[in-house]
């Protein structure tokens, strides 16, 4: 085989795997750009659940904490009136 043949079959090779190259780069953007979607929609999806959460919780414990408070009030004024 010629060198001439040689060299335009190595030169075809490298314009295929360059080829590749490119393909391969173009669908690794697009697998990241969405699997970036994806990830923001959880964190959105995540953060709003989250909210919900904790908004009941603190009101749970806020409510909680009102009831002991005043039943503590109720409870001290009740005997003071009592004893007096």
């Amino acid at each position: 085989m010629p060198v001439e043949e040689r060299t335009a079959r190595i030169e075809g090779i490298l314009e295929q795997m360059s080829e590749r190259i490119s393909d391969l780069r173009a669908e690794v953007t697009e697998r990241i750009s969405a699997l970036e979607g994806r990830v923001s929609s959880l964190e959105t999806k995540v953060e709003g659940h989250l909210q919900v959460h904790l908004g009941q919780q603190i009101q749970d414990n806020f409510r909680w904490t009102m009831a002991i408070l005043i039943g503590s009030w109720v409870t001290i004024i009740a005997v003071i009136l009592a004893r007096g």
